[in-house]
């Protein structure tokens, strides 16, 4: 099947014009409340990222400066240069929201309606705005949840070339890539030892997963050899003193739960009804949360994005519960007969 019978497919025209559509006003909310009023803080920050000279982590996170400074470079013919440096982000903006609401739309398509996966769809768009605060140069953060979720689809489809290659970018962009070949390792992960797996996927699946692992690994080590070492913009002592302030206790839980809202609920009672690889890829969430518990500051819910391509599919298995008991009574079968995805 082609790409564009693919789109036709899973998508439909009028679904692509409302994911088109959502995509669009995100990304203006997003480039007045974060973009344009911290003009000069963003193009300081873009500088050192490109020279080399910011500290880490954001030193390594080299492939949405590096495609906005090629952009720049290309509007800078014809324009002035903070008309180009504007142009280039929020074009990037809304290149980076449409590709997550498309492969998060295709990703729901696996199991549920044109119309359910819509109301998933816009359920983040409505939520997603929550991302554009407490920062002002985190462009890598628009781009992370698309590549989860299509590392996800990628899985699922048993791309594994493309799978590796999402694995790349994705390191290039931000260390948490980590996470892809996790959820490649859950997915395979059969603590039931249901029957549907061949003895070649069983010895196929452990190699894959090194290797993707290795990719993540190789790239990341190389980035901090060739970019050089640097101290953190904050220890682990300065993140937790600002995640004990009095302001972020009261301010994060809050955040927290307009996040996802009501669809924390139903990820929970979800999972039940969910299909088995939705299940299995479900369990790097807790690591996911730890990560971010332990590392991120709490009031920064760009941090959580990730999540929805989890959560969100979690809380429509338990909204659509016939669909998904029908997918995963579909997963099952497959499964039986020798055809699992993975």
């Amino acid at each position: 099947m082609s790409l564009v019978q693919s789109i036709r497919k899973d998508f439909g025209g009028v679904a692509l014009a409302i994911i088109i559509s959502v995509a669009g006003v995100v990304a203006y909310v997003y480039m007045r409340q974060v973009d344009l009023p911290n003009y000069e803080w963003r193009l300081d920050n873009h500088r050192h990222v490109l020279d080399g000279t910011a500290v880490a982590p954001y030193r390594y996170r080299i492939f949405v400066p590096l495609v906005c400074e090629a952009l720049m470079r290309l509007f800078s013919v014809a324009l002035p240069f903070k008309y180009s440096f504007v142009l280039s982000f929020a074009l990037y903006d809304a290149a980076a929201i449409l590709f997550f609401f498309m492969v998060l739309f295709a990703w729901l398509r696996t199991w549920f309606s044109r119309e359910r996966s819509l109301v998933g769809l816009l359920f983040v768009a409505a939520v997603i705005p929550m991302v554009c605060r407490d920062h002002s140069y985190q462009p890598w953060s628009l781009l992370e949840p698309g590549l989860f979720t299509a590392g996800l689809l990628a899985i699922h489809r048993r791309r594994h070339w493309l799978l590796a290659l999402i694995t790349a970018v994705a390191t290039l962009n931000r260390e948490t890539a980590i996470f892809i070949p996790l959820a490649f390792f859950f997915s395979n992960v059969d603590l039931g030892g249901s029957a549907g797996s061949s003895i070649a996927r069983v010895r196929k699946w452990p190699i894959l997963c090194a290797g993707y692992i290795f990719i993540w690994a190789f790239v990341y080590g190389a980035l901090r050899v060739f970019r050089g070492a640097t101290p953190h913009m904050y220890t682990l002592g300065e993140i937790w003193t600002h995640n004990m302030d009095k302001y972020t206790m009261l301010y994060s839980p809050g955040s927290i739960v307009l996040f996802l809202g009501a669809f924390w609920a139903f990820a929970a009672m979800g999972y039940r009804h969910a299909p088995i690889f939705l299940k299995r890829v479900a369990w790097i969430t807790p690591l996911y949360v730890i990560t971010i518990v332990l590392f991120g500051m709490w009031n920064q819910v760009r941090l959580l994005m990730p999540l929805y391509s989890i959560l969100v599919p979690l809380g429509l298995s338990y909204v659509y519960r016939n669909d998904a008991k029908a997918a995963a009574s579909t997963e099952a079968a497959n499964r039986m007969a020798g055809q699992a995805c993975p």
